[in-house]
């Protein structure tokens, strides 16, 4: 075979590799889609059901149109990068440039809603270009200080090392950014941001910042018992975290709910990026933590104003934060959060002392993990209806496992029931449920009505 034969056989094979994944990303997902109904989708004529066409026409086709323009314009940007700089390992994350686009997104992003009060999703079209032009301009901008720095090195060493920094900067000026965005609801989105970013660094920074702020012992301080309007005043041990850190502006003590973030970001953080280093050296504070709200369930003075029949049950917290508003309410009560954020903590607290070898504490955590759950089950289940009264407590039954096995699909069931019965088919969640109840859905037999839910227009949708 000739050269040009060669080059011809081997991008024939390519171009039906990449054909082929192409149909396997549109045939396969939460919804498995025939290959025959895929065909004549994408040949116009339709299909017999109509969640089939608009999966893979709204959602899978643009994704996976998307990710083969954006591999082949990373591509074509990566030699062109190579050549421009006359260096082999020139590219966008190595000089900077994929870390300029995100301070150019994180710039828009903080300032429509810190000094706007301006959600860019809320204004269609226009905030998905507020965005990409962020990062085209946060991109350009490094990319053309590296270029003019460029004139005055001679090495291409020394300039992979400016990129480097000038990457370092940028992601900087990200964290400071951050540091000044909500720090109270990390627990709720700390999963998401892994898959995202690459926030290691970040998270411990971060604890840190939890651990110092909350090393000082307080006397006659600030509680939250509940929500965020009724309060109580009690000494804080050293080791205990406030509801805000870092800042000046601690809000007071952490309430279960909130605090929990002290268990739950050391243990996400080795889930995603395995440093069991930092297991270890939090453990002393996680146990501290997830020992305090079990003695806030078992205190009798506390227990006095609501049921002194629980030895497991958590009142205090402040709720599934900022659920919408609907003519029929359907809140989730303060203390199915806080229970089952309790129950999180000793989940993961028993995960973790086997991690680390300590057996006492294992079967200690193992035990209190029973325990909640089983009280769980019997205040807050309704065994009949197979549900756990709200759309957030049941999608937090499932991700946290607390729901009776055998009952989750109907448990799932339930969500949808609760969506058309009391919020017109659309979500009715704070900030605990709403990170929660897609996947939900979608895992336990109804991921078309997490497609609907998601894709709903018009009044009560996220397009409203």
């Amino acid at each position: 075979m000739t050269g040009r034969q060669i080059t011809f056989f081997w991008l024939t094979i390519l171009f039906l590799l990449s054909f082929s994944l192409f149909l396997l990303n549109l045939v396969f997902g939460s919804v498995a889609i025939p290959i025959e109904e895929i065909l004549k989708i994408l040949a116009g004529k339709g299909s017999d059901n109509e969640s089939w066409r608009l999966i893979v026409l709204k959602s899978r086709l643009p994704q996976t149109t998307t990710a083969i323009l954006a591999g082949a314009g990373l591509a074509v940007g990566g030699l062109q990068m190579q050549t421009l700089f006359r260096n082999p390992l020139a590219g966008p994350s190595i000089l900077g440039i994929s870390s300029g686009a995100g301070l150019g997104v994180a710039i828009v992003l903080l300032f429509a809603g810190k000094i706007g009060g301006v959600a860019l999703s809320h204004l269609g079209w226009a905030g998905h270009l507020s965005v990409a032009m962020a990062a085209f301009a946060g991109a350009s901008l490094v990319l053309g200080l590296v270029l003019v720095l460029s004139r005055h090195l001679k090495d291409n060493a020394m300039l992979l090392i400016l990129g480097i920094m000038v990457g370092y900067a940028a992601s900087a000026l990200i964290g400071i950014l951050k540091f000044y965005s909500m720090k109270e609801d990390v627990h709720a989105y700390v999963k998401m941001a892994n898959m995202n970013f690459q926030l290691e660094n970040f998270w411990h920074k971060y604890l840190e910042d939890i651990r110092s702020g909350a090393s000082k012992e307080e006397k006659n301080t600030l509680f939250h018992e509940r929500y965020n309007n009724t309060f109580y005043f009690a000494d804080k041990a050293a080791g205990i975290p406030y509801m805000i850190a870092p800042g000046k502006r601690l809000c007071g003590v952490a309430s279960p709910d909130w605090g929990t973030v002290q268990v739950q970001l050391p243990w996400w953080i080795y889930v995603y990026y395995g440093n069991k280093q930092l297991l270890s050296d939090y453990y002393p504070q996680m146990k501290q933590w997830t020992l305090y709200v079990n003695s806030l369930a078992k205190d009798e003075e506390r227990k006095k104003l609501y049921d002194m029949r629980t030895n497991s049950i958590v009142y205090q917290g402040l709720g599934d934060w900022c659920p919408p508003k609907y003519a029929s309410e359907n809140k989730t009560p303060v203390e199915f959060t806080s229970t089952a954020f309790h129950y999180l903590d000793t989940k993961i607290m028993r995960e973790v002392a086997g991690i680390l070898g300590k057996a006492e504490d294992e079967a200690l955590f193992s035990r209190l993990k029973e325990e909640i759950a089983t009280e769980m089950r019997a205040v807050f289940y309704d065994p009949e209806n197979k549900t756990f009264g709200s759309q957030t407590a049941d999608a937090m039954a499932l991700d946290l496992g607390i729901f009776p096995e055998g009952d989750e699909d109907k448990v799932s069931r339930s969500i949808v029931e609760n969506m058309n019965s009391h919020s017109e088919g659309f979500m009715n969640c704070g900030i605990f449920g709403i990170s929660r109840i897609g996947s939900m859905l979608a895992r336990h037999g109804n991921a078309e009505a997490a497609w609907q839910m998601f894709t709903k227009k018009g009044e009560h949708s996220f397009e409203w």
